[in-house]
């Protein structure tokens, strides 16, 4: 849609990956905290419309944050853990959700997953020089 691509030129990058965040972080809570399939559903939605809204603009954000040296491993961590989200993501949460009979232990076992490249980018240091006030 045009408005995802849009709120990057419009409103700037940061606040893109903000509401973009926002999104995303509203969509986990509601699918982990609601055990109803529909819920789920919905949740599942306000996740990929944050996830979709932050790929316009996730390029430029990590130049501008981790710097063009570390662009490369940055992106590869974040690629890494879309990845795998993708790939094992809906046969994980289903048998998640097989065996606990709800959503929110395989969900919370995701989160614990993604927080490993998460932490593995943050030790990785921010360009100091990009925040430097002239």
């Amino acid at each position: 849609p045009t408005t995802i691509g849009e709120g990057p030129d419009r409103y700037g990058s940061s606040r893109a990956i903000l509401a973009a965040g926002v999104f995303e972080l509203l969509g986990w809570l509601i699918m982990l905290s609601l055990d109803h399939t529909l819920a789920f559903k919905a949740g599942a939605l306000m996740f990929a419309f944050g996830v979709g809204s932050m790929l316009p603009c996730q390029s430029a954000f990590i130049g501008r944050i981790w710097g063009m040296q570390r662009f490369g491993r940055v992106t590869s961590y974040v690629n890494i853990v879309v990845l795998i989200g993708s790939l094992m993501g809906p046969s994980l949460v289903g048998v998640g959700f097989d065996v606990t009979g709800g959503y929110h232990a395989p969900m919370t076992m995701w989160l614990v997953i993604v927080a490993i490249p998460v932490i593995l980018i943050d030790t990785m240091g921010r360009d100091k020089s990009r925040y430097r006030r002239a």
